[in-house]
């Protein structure tokens, strides 16, 4: 392992944004493994980001994400090799895993995680012996530190960033829709431009301003030469823009005050109120209920109650594969209830309309 007196804190910090935006490639692919557990190179592209954090955790010394991303890449190297089929709750245990090292890698101290990096550990020690045992509980990690933000940006600035990104993501989707890259050509333009007025004060913006340099660069050059849609293509498109969110994402969480709340299987959202009522200055709550199984009516009571509480800030995301369908079908059955996004940057853009 590397020695910590040669390891700097720019390098550290590179580290952490890499595995943020390699946090996004995992979650993708996993979805895509829950249509297709056969797909051999949907499985390849899974493995793959957990054997680069583990590299370079080695290099930078991150004991905790180290070992994290060293056995989540032993229980799909089974898979990959051929040894075990794929099984949901190994699939369960990798979003599980990359959510943990997310965070962790997110505060830059693994000191306050040590208790749910063990019990995560135990759970992919168990998967590696037993494929298709049920999952342990994690622990809920602590919310996102909500302190200022240091390089003099607005709450309106940020919320107009969400906006644009939002605005984007149709012209994109358009596109695709379309099959046809003019289809969205000026509408994306015109998100781009509003979006590269983000300031280079901070780190995470300069790298989301490279990242929206290239979406910018590959929307132009596909406009201008009338290139013919492919998959492939919209792919790129794809990609650059959720490395644009991923490098947006902890800076708008800080600057708009909005804590990230964690309901594990086993816990019940009824154990959040007494921490949402101690975060008076909280300018949102977005809640991940980070569950595998259907809603229970008392879930779905203690969302209902919730949502009266505190109107529109608070958000509700459930990404557990298999069961999204399931909860966001919720407000249809109980008109009384909130929508339940699949993805955290969706509960973000929630909040960010309702402020």
């Amino acid at each position: 392992m590397e020695d910590d007196s040669l390891v700097t804190a720019e390098i550290r910090e590179a580290f952490y944004r890499e595995v943020q935006d390699l946090a996004q490639e995992v979650e993708r692919y996993l979805l895509l493994l829950e249509e297709d557990p056969a797909n051999e190179d949907y499985i390849r592209e899974v493995f793959r980001p957990f054997h680069t954090i583990k590299g370079n955790a080695a290099l930078t010394g991150e004991e905790e994400i180290l070992q994290l991303s060293q056995l989540a890449e032993s229980v799909l190297d089974e898979v990959r090799q051929g040894r075990r089929p794929l099984t949901h709750p190994m699939l369960e245990g990798a979003l599980a895993t990359i959510d943990l090292i997310r965070t962790v890698s997110h505060g830059g101290d693994a000191a306050p995680h040590r208790e749910a990096v063990a019990q995560m550990l135990a759970r992919l020690k168990s998967l590696l012996e037993e494929p298709d045992a049920e999952p342990q509980t994690v622990p809920t990690p602590p919310p996102v530190d909500a302190g200022p933000c240091a390089f003099g940006v607005t709450e309106e600035q940020c919320r107009q960033w969400v906006e644009c990104m939002g605005s984007l993501d149709r012209a994109i989707e358009r596109m695709k829709y379309e099959r046809a890259f003019m289809a969205g050509h000026k509408s994306a333009q015109g998100a781009l431009v509003a979006l590269s007025g983000i300031p280079d004060g901070d780190k995470r913006c300069r790298v989301a301003k490279r990242y929206l340099t290239y979406l910018a660069r590959a929307v132009d050059v596909y406009a201008r030469t009338s290139l013919a849609f492919s998959p492939e293509a919209w792919e790129l498109l794809g990609t650059l823009r959720d490395d644009v969110r991923s490098a947006l994402y902890p800076l708008l969480l800080r600057r708009l005050r909005i804590l990230v709340a964690y309901v594990n299987p086993g816990e019940s959202l009824d154990g959040l109120r007494a921490s949402i009522d101690a975060a008076e200055e909280a300018g949102g709550h977005l809640i991940n209920l980070n569950v595998d199984s259907v809603p229970s009516r008392r879930e779905i009571e203690a969302m209902i109650e919730l949502s009266r509480r505190l109107g529109a800030r608070v958000a509700f995301v459930q990404r557990s594969l298999g069961q999204q369908r399931f909860w966001r079908e919720i407000p249809h059955v109980h008109p009384d209830a909130p929508p339940v996004r699949s993805t955290l940057w969706q509960g973000l853009e929630d909040l960010t309309r309702a402020g």
